[in-house]
């Protein structure tokens, strides 16, 4: 996750080097707590991890992106880039990542 999110901000982000630095932290803190929340193995606890990713890569990146765009904290469009990153986040982690890991079970797992 946080290798891809490397390139993508080196190749095409419009906010540089804290993009590349941020963006590829924050996914590498997500990705810790997903796979420790994963780890925990109950019910819905790869949902749980998911949720988590989002939260966290949707504040530190929203939250930098919001601060960068200076967004006034007194305008109430300061958390535009929040949900803009926590929309995103939820299609490629939640839904491209689950079932990439689906198709993946199938094939590595006979």
């Amino acid at each position: 996750m946080a290798s891809g999110n490397l390139v993508a901000n080196a190749l095409g982000s419009p906010f540089g080097a804290v993009d590349i630095a941020g963006g590829t932290a924050a996914n590498l803190v997500a990705s810790y707590l997903a796979m420790w929340v994963a780890r925990l193995r109950f019910r819905g606890s790869w949902l749980l991890g998911c949720t988590s990713a989002n939260i966290v890569v949707s504040f530190i990146v929203g939250g930098y992106i919001t601060l960068l765009t200076q967004i006034p904290l007194s305008s109430p469009l300061w958390e535009l880039p929040i949900i803009g990153v926590l929309i995103g986040s939820t299609v490629s982690i939640n839904f491209i990542g689950y079932l990439l890991v689906k198709a993946l079970r199938l094939r590595m797992v006979k």
